[in-house]
This record gives C-alpha cells, structure tokens and sequence, in this order.
C-alpha cells in the first residue's frame, strides 16, 4: 500500500518480450495471448514511496566452450548521496539456459561479503521478483559495494537441442537471445517520491 513507480506524463512504455520458438513448428506457432494491465492513481493522489529499480548487469560475460562451472562476477557501488540508504524490498534475477546459480552478495570496507539473495540451482522459468520480508528489508547505500556471481554450465552435456539435434558448444557471451546468455539483478528499492523529481 501507498508504493507505486513513476511514469512521466506523455512516456512511451516499451513491452518487450522474448518468445522461444525453436523446437517449434512453424506452422503450429500459437497465436499470441500477450496482455497487459496497469492500475494508476487518480489525479492528485501522492504515493508515500516510489518504487525504483536498480540493475545491476554484467555485459562483458564470455563463457568459454566446454566449461561446466564457468564463474562470472562482477561488482559496483551506487552513486547515493552521503547517508543515504535505500529499503531494497525485493531481487529479480535474471539468466538464461546455461545458468546454474546466481547470488548477490554485499561487501564491506573490510572486503567482508555477506551473501543477500542466491538461487543455487538456477531455472530459466524461475523468472520472478523475490521479495523481501516486509518487516526486514535489505539497505542499500553508497558506502559499500555489491557484487553479482553468476554461475554457468557450458559443458556438451548441457547444450540445447535444436531441431531434434543437440547443439555441440560455443562460446557465449551477453545477448537477448535465449542461446545468449544473461548475468543481471534488478534491486527494486524504495524512496521517497521527490527522489525521484
């Protein structure tokens, strides 16, 4: 109650979604049954909070051909204000089919790491927010740096089958496609809604 995401007057909202269609006939695709719905305030009204998200991706992935444990990590520290910190109400993660563990950890000055959210079997249909229990959110500030590890199974053993042929392995780096692969968090914080002007 009383959160809700910022959408200027007269943006353009771009739906993009991504269809796997490659042991599908092409004369038996479906038909598309794609919808949408949003809720918004009514004029005048203020949300106490505002909903952000914060992504967190790692582009340069190169998953070398055969590996079956390939480790990707990368790190970054958010650009906040001084004592500045943010309720982190929930994670999405995200990779593809050669994923096989995703964690967000936090570091501390000290090089400390604390693990925030991991899934340690990765399934590509798992795609989902991950909230966080109400009452205990995650902070998020400027004063230490947060780190994604992602986790990849390249091995002969784990490529797709396309066509009724299993695929030899490649090399894989960052791409939309489902063949591609993805190494990304979005951290979904609160903040006052003038944060956000």
């Amino acid at each position: 109650d009383g959160v809700a995401r910022k959408v200027d007057q007269g943006s353009l909202l771009i739906l993009q979604l991504h269809y796997n269609l490659l042991n599908v006939d092409p004369d038996a695709v479906p038909d598309d049954a794609t919808a949408i719905e949003l809720w918004t305030l009514p004029t005048g009204e203020t949300p106490s909070q505002a909903l952000m998200s914060l992504p967190l991706a790692n582009q340069s992935i190169r998953i070398p051909p055969g590996d079956p444990g390939h480790v990707e990590r990368d790190t970054t520290r958010f650009s906040l204000p001084e004592g500045f910190s943010l309720p982190a109400i929930g994670v999405m993660p995200h990779m593809h089919r050669l994923g096989t563990r995703i964690r967000l950890n936090r570091i501390e000055e000290d090089e400390t790491r604390t693990c925030v959210f991991e899934i340690p079997e990765w399934d590509f249909d798992w795609q989902q927010t991950y909230f966080f229990p109400e009452d205990n959110p995650v902070q998020v500030d400027g004063s230490v740096k947060v780190e994604v590890v992602c986790e990849y199974d390249n091995s002969a053993a784990n490529q797709p089958v396309v066509n009724g042929v299993q695929q030899e392995p490649q090399e894989v780096r960052w791409g939309d496609g489902t063949l591609d692969e993805m190494c990304l968090i979005y951290i979904n914080a609160l903040v006052p809604p003038a944060f956000l002007e």
